[in-house]
């Protein structure tokens, strides 16, 4: 079997908290590229990353497409960790 892991650098290609965001950042990550082409929006696009405490596995092979894939993902983690915090990954008011 194919073990699949995150690299252990995966902090420099996207942040890791809400306060790391400035209109002024030049480093080169995934996070601020969005932010960055996105600033002149009244709510820049702010992409953030953090690790649940165990990997959720889905069979990619039983969904359609990659949404549906990444939904069944979120249901799962959502069932194991009901009390787990999403605000900072998630801050819509809709």
């Amino acid at each position: 079997m194919l073990e699949h892991t995150f690299p252990a650098n995966l902090g420099s290609f996207f942040y890791t908290n809400a306060n790391q965001f400035s209109l002024t950042a030049t480093d080169q990550s995934f996070s601020n590229l969005f932010y960055q082409m996105s600033r002149t929006s009244s709510n820049p696009f702010r992409m953030t990353f953090g690790y649940l405490p165990t990997r959720i596995n889905v069979a990619y092979s039983a969904y359609p497409d990659l949404q549906l894939a990444t939904r069944a993902v979120v249901q799962q983690a959502v069932a194991q960790y009901p009390n787990f915090d999403w605000a900072a990954y998630d801050q819509r008011t809709n």
